[in-house]
C-alpha cells in the first residue's frame, strides 16, 4: 500500500499483515513519516513451510517512523512474532518458540498464543499443542523428526488447531480400529455355530403307532398302541449366511467407525450318539467374509476379506446343554488412508495378513413350562488375535 504522505496508527486500531513462507509480506510504503501512537499488528500466515526465522518488513517511511506498536499477534502456533524500529523502517520476525507438539516433546517454558498451555500429561510444566492421549504420541514422534522432514516442517507453519488435526490424521488409527473389526467379524462365525447348535426348548411329544405281533392269539380284536418317536438324521449338511452393521462413537481421543460385515458358512455334521434325552453331535464347518469400515474424521477406510475354518460339538443331557467349539480365521487387510495438513497431502495403503484364533463354549440350561420354556446360560469367548508387520506405501507420512 503506498502512501503519498504521512501515515499514522492510533490506540486501538489493526494493522492486518499476510505474510508467506517466502518471505513475502503486505507492507506499506510512505512518502513522508509514520507516526505510530499504538494499535496492535495481526499476522495472517498463508500456508507453506516456513523457516526457524524469517524476518519482514512490513512498514517504510521516507520521513521517518516514530512511536510503537502495543502488541503484535500471529495465527501460527510454533511461531512467535516480534516487532523492531528502525529509523525508517518497521520489521516483523516470526521465530520458532519454546511451544512443543506434545508432552515431554521439545523445550518447556514458551508461550502458546493460539493453543494449549500446559497441555494433558505434562509434568516438565512446559506447553504443547497436542490434546489428547493419541495426538501427544505422534506429536513427540514427529517433532523428533526435526528441521527439513516434510512432517515437521509442515506441523510448525501450522496453526494449533491444523496441528491437532494433524496428529489425529497422523496418527495411523485406522490400523488399530481394523483389529476390533477383526474381533467383532469372530463373534459372527462364533455365534453362527452356536446359533446352529442350540435347538427348540420345546419339543412335540412323540407320536404314536398302533402295531401287533406275530406270536398274537388269533382272537385279539385290536392292535397294541406303542410310541413312535422320530429319529433325528445321523447326517447333516447347513449353511447359514450372516450379516451386521455396526458403529463405534467417537470419545474424544479414537474417532467414530462405522462398519459392515457379511458372510457365509458351510458346515457338516454326523449325530455319534442320540438317545432319549441325551445326545453327542460333532461338526465341522468353513466359509468366507468380507467386512469395511470406515473413519471419516481420519480420512480413513479398510476392507477385510477373511476365510474361516471351525470343528466344534454339541452334547444334551436331559436339560442341560453343552456346546463348544475352535475357529482359525485368516484374513488380508487392505488399508487406505489420507493425510492432509495445511497444503501437504498424502495418500497411503497398507496390504497385510492376519489371522484369529479361537475357542468358545456355552453352557445352558433349559426349564420347561406350559407352553414355554428358558434356558439361563453363559458363554466363554478365548480370542486371539495376530496380524503380520507391513509398511505403508505413500510419502512422507507413511
Amino acid at each position: 500500500l503506498t502512501v503519498s504522505g504521512n501515515v499514522s496508527f492510533a490506540s486501538g486500531s489493526t494493522y492486518q499483515v499476510e505474510v508467506n513462507a517466502a518471505g513475502q509480506s503486505d507492507r506499506i510504503v510512505a512518502s513522508g513519516s509514520a507516526s505510530i501512537t499504538g494499535g496492535t499488528v495481526q499476522v495472517l500466515a498463508e500456508n507453506g513451510n516456513y523457516a526457524a526465522s524469517t524476518s519482514y518488513t512490513i512498514l517504510t517511511a521516507s520521513g521517518g517512523v516514530s512511536g510503537t506498536f502495543t502488541s503484535v499477534s500471529s495465527n501460527l502456533a510454533f511461531l512467535t512474532p516480534s516487532l523492531s524500529y528502525g529509523g525508517s523502517s518497521v520489521t516483523l520476525t516470526m521465530t520458532r518458540n519454546d511451544t512443543s507438539f506434545g508432552p515431554g516433546g521439545g523445550s518447556s517454558g514458551g508461550t502458546d498464543t493460539s493453543g494449549t498451555s500446559g497441555g494433558p500429561g505434562d509434568t516438565s510444566g512446559g506447553t504443547y499443542i497436542a490434546a489428547t492421549r493419541n495426538q501427544g504420541f505422534i506429536a513427540v514422534a514427529a517433532e523428533r523428526l526435526g528441521v527439513g522432514n516434510p512432517i515437521y516442517d509442515t506441523l510448525i507453519s501450522g496453526t494449533a488447531a491444523e496441528a491437532r488435526a494433524g496428529f489425529d490424521l497422523l496418527s495411523g488409527e485406522a490400523h488399530a480400529q481394523a483389529v476390533s473389526v477383526m474381533i467383532d467379524e469372530s463373534r459372527l462365525v462364533r455365534d453362527t455355530i452356536l446359533g446352529h447348535l442350540r435347538g427348540p426348548l420345546l419339543t412335540q411329544a412323540p407320536g404314536q403307532v398302533a402295531a401287533s405281533f406275530t406270536a398274537d392269539l388269533p382272537g385279539r380284536k385290536g392292535g397294541v398302541v406303542m410310541p413312535a418317536p422320530v429319529p433325528q438324521p445321523r447326517y447333516a449338511l447347513w449353511g447359514t449366511a450372516f450379516g451386521s452393521t455396526g458403529n463405534s462413537d467417537a470419545d474424544g481421543n479414537a474417532a467414530s467407525l462405522n462398519r459392515r460385515s457379511g458372510g457365509a458358512l458351510l458346515g457338516a455334521d454326523v449325530m455319534l450318539y442320540d438317545a432319549p434325552g441325551s445326545s453327542l453331535k460333532l461338526g465341522v464347518v468353513g466359509g468366507y467374509s468380507q467386512s469395511r469400515f470406515d473413519l471419516d474424521a481420519r480420512l480413513s477406510s479398510g476392507r477385510l476379506e477373511s476365510g474361516h475354518a471351525a470343528l466344534y460339538a454339541g452334547a444334551r443331557f436331559g436339560s442341560l446343554r453343552f456346546d463348544a467349539g475352535a475357529a482359525y480365521t485368516w484374513s488380508e487387510s487392505d488399508i487406505r488412508r489420507q493425510v492432509q495438513i495445511r497444503g501437504f497431502g498424502d495418500l497411503l495403503r497398507l496390504q497385510r495378513p492376519g489371522s484369529v484364533t479361537q475357542g468358545f463354549a456355552e453352557l445352558g440350561y433349559a426349564f420347561a413350562f406350559q407352553g414355554f420354556a428358558i434356558e439361563p446360560f453363559a458363554q466363554l469367548a478365548l480370542i486371539r488375535v495376530s496380524t503380520d508387520a507391513g509398511t505403508e506405501r505413500g510419502g512422507a507420512a507413511a
